[in-house]
């Protein structure tokens, strides 16, 4: 199975902490049951790229592992990074964990392309979430939420 992470932030990654974050540690779990394959990364920056990028070297290292990571940057505004990684990268399932005001954007591109996705920390109000709803079910596709904040 082919993974796309959204986002190179803490929960992906640990950034700005001494952990490795929660995405990262669990990719490395599932692939010691040969349940992924390889994983790309989408991030906004080369300097978050570079740092994801050093934090799964390094896991994999300690995990002795051979799962392999691919990183997509945001660097060509003219076309959609997103749908970029997601045409050349084909992914089975996407993990989505950037900002808030982001979830919504993101998640429905992803979606729309029929790709299973996780979305680490949902914020929308019932009503949006219920929209997303309709869109997941209309797909085809399965959906995960790692938790819900809002109102």
């Amino acid at each position: 199975m082919n993974i796309l992470i959204v986002g190179g932030g803490m929960y992906v990654s640990g950034r700005g902490t001494e952990t490795f974050g929660t995405v990262f540690p669990a990719l490395f779990e599932a692939n010691k049951l040969n349940l992924i394959t390889e994983v790309c990364l989408l991030t906004t920056s080369k300097k978050s790229a570079e740092n994801s990028k050093k934090r799964f070297n390094k896991l994999k290292k300690l995990t002795n592992s051979n799962l392999i990571i691919k990183i997509f940057t945001n660097f060509n505004k003219k076309n959609d990074p997103l749908l970029q990684s997601i045409k050349l990268f084909k992914p089975d399932l996407a993990i989505i964990a950037v900002p808030d005001h982001l979830h919504k954007t993101i998640s429905l591109k992803i979606i729309k392309n029929t790709i299973h996705c996780l979305i680490v920390d949902l914020d929308l109000r019932f009503q949006k979430i219920m929209r997303l709803l309709k869109i997941i079910l209309l797909n085809g596709i399965i959906n995960m939420i790692g938790w819900i904040c809002g109102a």
